[in-house]
């Protein structure tokens, strides 16, 4: 089932929409990161089908997965 991945930050909210079933693991292991820290001055950058995201860990306030 697709999902919509969200990222947000001190400058906002981020969707990457209809992710594939396939990027799911992938997205589950972004939320575990962000419970467990990382490095504020890590950038977490994610590549899709349009562009690319990215965002210093330290600015990340939250990730989350909604099924669509």
């Amino acid at each position: 089932m697709p999902f919509d991945l969200y990222l947000k930050s001190a400058n906002g909210t981020v969707a990457i929409r209809n992710a594939p079933d396939s990027d799911r693991e992938f997205a589950e292991s972004l939320v575990d990161l962000l419970r467990q820290g990382m490095p504020a001055d890590e950038i977490l950058t994610i590549e899709h089908n349009r562009g690319a995201i990215s965002v210093p860990w330290g600015e990340l306030r939250g990730v989350w997965i909604e099924d669509v």
